[in-house]
């Protein structure tokens, strides 16, 4: 009687011990040296390739325009691949089991890995390598830019890395082999630009067109860094709306799952 009693206080909250594992996923990445290896590839990706490739020819608006290219396909790629073993790995090596022993939901559990890898992408992929971009464009040519639209324009970077990653922590629910998980996301990725030339009038809703475009042409973020008009939100509300459809797929699938 008193062990029922207890479990049902321990799952009485959906998302409780939430704090508990986010601060281990941020140990994970903060207390070791992933961040700094994480930190260093994109910086020598989104920031060194940039310089290389805008010294002679490329305007500011082209510059930011390749990084936004970069990061579409680095960045995306590299979540996946990543985040492929992140679910599946703890549930074969049993450490999901004795986690989901403890007093937390496993809501908590999925969430955790969601918020705790997205602070570390964040960080690496997108607020250094801008200030780094935004700063050399400025040396460069003497720009000045919106102290308003910068923290909004990697806003909405972390929109689009959200995406690829609670696309790839749901795969890592539904599937236990590692191909699958990192297979989808990837063909997800490529197909949107098959699709795109097939249908044109759908490249919008696409969150690869955030960030697609060429020296700034065509891309929706490039065009609102530099002129501030936002061409086009479906990308972005799609984008928004299928990360949450995503972790709540993967925490209604991995409540039912065994582990």
């Amino acid at each position: 009687m008193n062990w029922e009693l207890e479990r049902k206080t321990i799952r009485k909250h959906e998302f409780s011990g939430i704090s508990n594992l986010v601060s281990i996923e941020m140990q994970n990445w903060f207390n070791t040296k992933k961040i700094w290896f994480h930190v260093s590839l994109w910086i020598i990706l989104l920031f060194g390739l940039v310089v290389i490739a805008s010294m002679n020819s490329y305007t500011a608006p082209g510059a930011i325009g390749l990084y936004l290219n970069f990061v579409g396909v680095f960045g995306s790629i590299g979540i996946i691949l990543s985040v492929q073993g992140v679910i599946i790995g703890e549930r074969k090596t049993g450490i999901a089991a004795w986690l989901n022993s403890k007093p937390i939901s496993r809501s908590s559990y999925i969430i955790s890995k969601f918020f705790g890898n997205l602070l570390g992408f964040f960080i690496s992929m997108s607020l250094i390598p801008v200030l780094l971009n935004v700063l050399y464009i400025s040396l460069r040519d003497g720009q000045i830019f919106s102290v308003v639209r910068i923290p909004i324009f990697i806003g909405c970077l972390l929109i689009y890395l959200s995406f690829y990653l609670s696309l790839t922590i749901l795969c890592g629910t539904l599937f236990s082999n590692r191909g699958l998980a990192s297979g989808i996301p990837l063909s997800i990725f490529f197909a949107q630009s098959l699709l795109s030339g097939v249908f044109p009038k759908l490249a919008l809703f696409f969150p690869n067109s955030m960030l697609s475009g060429d020296e700034g042409a065509g891309s929706i973020l490039g065009d609102y860094f530099f002129y501030g008009t936002m061409t086009s939100y479906e990308s972005i509300l799609v984008s928004v709306f299928l990360t949450i459809c995503f972790l709540a797929i993967a925490v209604l699938r991995f409540k039912a799952d065994e582990i």
